[in-house]
């Protein structure tokens, strides 16, 4: 079963549910491989990203009473503290001059605050021009239990103050068997996965976490997983997916931490799993530097953020910190770019557009009548990458549905659409004789593309269909450049 599942990996085919289970099987660095190979597949240009951000906790007060979790207080607990806009101010500030987009907000379940602290909180970051990653879905439950809205009415309150993203705490594992043994006060599994429907459906993107290695079983992490594929099947909502190992120093819960090998192959797993959630960040808080570096190598491709403060896992004890110079040393020491990001996967460089999952799984496009040339943009070339006979940036393929029905107009030269991409060729596609530029290995989906390329020095490496979200695909051709 295992040789299998390693075959339908690398043939770029989904998982069925008892073959997520069967990863745990295999062996780390087998699991590193292949999960690095995907990493690959879905983000070719060799590149890490990373958000400059604060993580405020706006209130330590919470009536959850989850025994993982050493930073909060009961109401009227000495110790308990609810921020204003006074306290906040320099917080804001400092963000914004050390180049911070946002700001990840996060908070205690407060039975004291109304849904209007909530809504100026967010009104009053947004003033200082940084976006709001804020309120995870136990926080929106606690809130629609507290005004008696809805869901989605909660959510459009939040969203008409300023709020832009979501960030996906409070999932710790989503089987209520270990969450009503964890936080059995917080919101159910079924709960957390509606908020983020809701979410989805409102048009705001969120991110999903993990907290592992406490009282689930492998099967039951496994089900966490598979769960949000599952919704991201239905929304295409999720940016990103961040798994965590469980910190017990001055938990009721108590207990060892998962190790670092654990770690990385939950990290692996998950990028097997997840097949529909674009990016995967390394969790460099609990696990330090040098784990986080090499969990780029185990299908990670974002770094997370530089977390100018962080108060719940420090309150474990465990207090990694890591500036910016820091953090873009070991992306490049790691081999890769270091990019700054904001909370939407936007690029900063590129003005900050946050970009949800459908974003990088396109639906294809409708049936129309119109000139299919509509719908092409221009062939962007990548810069040589590797010398002449080697093979790199595995290219991400499969992913474009078929080609439109006979008669419709394809792209023009120099563009591409929905039928493939043709990539490498430094003059317009339909010039023959024009020569190769890197990468090397290149993708043609263009019937009789391939032959252009046979008289141009290439080697034909092989061609096959694949398996994609829309169906099987084109023919998909490889070629190696000679040089």
């Amino acid at each position: 079963m295992l040789s299998t599942i390693i075959a339908k990996i690398e043939a770029g085919a989904r998982l069925l549910p008892k073959e997520a289970l069967a990863l745990w099987d295999l062996d780390l660095l087998t699991l590193g491989r292949l999960a690095n190979r995907v990493r690959v597949r879905l983000h070719p240009e060799p590149q890490v990203t990373y958000v400059v951000d604060r993580n405020i906790n706006y209130t330590n007060i919470c009536v959850s009473g989850c025994r993982f979790c050493a930073f909060y207080r009961p109401p009227g607990a000495p110790g308990g503290y609810v921020l204003s806009e006074a306290e906040l101010a320099p917080k804001l500030q400092e963000t914004k001059d050390l180049g911070g987009s946002g700001i990840l907000l996060q908070g205690g379940l407060n039975p004291d605050l109304p849904l209007s602290y909530y809504e100026n909180l967010v009104k009053f970051i947004r003033q200082y021009g940084l976006r709001v990653h804020g309120f995870s879905p136990p926080e929106i439950v606690f809130l629609s239990h507290q005004t008696g809205l809805s869901l989605t009415q909660v959510l459009e309150r939040l969203v008409s103050a300023g709020l832009n993203s979501i960030p996906g705490g409070g999932a710790e594992i989503l089987v209520d068997r270990v969450r009503s043994a964890l936080s059995p006060r917080k919101c159910t599994a079924a709960q957390w996965l509606e908020v983020m429907a809701a979410a989805h459906r409102l048009g705001l993107a969120t991110t999903a976490t993990m907290m592992f290695g406490h009282l689930e079983t492998l099967a039951e992490r496994t089900e966490h997983l598979l769960k949000i594929r599952d919704l991201q099947d239905e929304t295409r909502g999720f940016t990103a997916f961040i798994p965590w190992s469980f910190q017990p120093g001055g938990t009721a819960l108590g207990g060892e931490t998962a190790g670092s090998w654990e770690y990385l192959k939950t990290l692996a797993v998950s990028r097997l799993v997840l097949d529909n959630v674009p990016n995967l960040q390394v969790s460099w808080v609990t696990q330090g530097a040098k784990i986080a570096q090499i969990a780029l190598s185990f299908g990670a491709n974002d770094f997370g953020s530089t977390m100018l403060e962080e108060n719940v896992v420090a309150a474990t004890g465990v207090t990694f910190r890591l500036s910016e110079t820091e953090i873009r040393r070991l992306i490049t020491s790691a081999g890769y770019e270091p990019r700054i990001r904001d909370h939407g996967y936007g690029s900063v460089a590129e003005g900050g557009r946050g970009l949800a999952a459908k974003d990088y799984y396109p639906q294809p496009p409708s049936p129309t009548s119109e000139p299919r040339s509509t719908g092409c943009q221009p062939v962007q070339h990548r810069q040589d990458a590797c010398a002449p006979g080697q093979k790199c940036w595995e290219t991400r393929i499969g992913l474009n549905p078929p080609l439109p029905p006979a008669g419709q107009d394809a792209c023009a030269p120099g563009q591409r659409g929905w039928g493939g991409e043709l990539e490498g060729r430094a003059e317009e596609p339909d010039s023959p004789g024009s020569p190769l530029k890197s990468p090397h290995l290149a993708i043609i989906a263009r019937v009789g593309a391939h032959e252009d390329f046979l008289r141009q020095g290439v080697r034909y490496v092989g061609g096959r269909r694949h398996a994609t979200p829309f169906g099987e695909s084109n023919p998909v051709h490889l070629f190696e450049h000679q040089g």
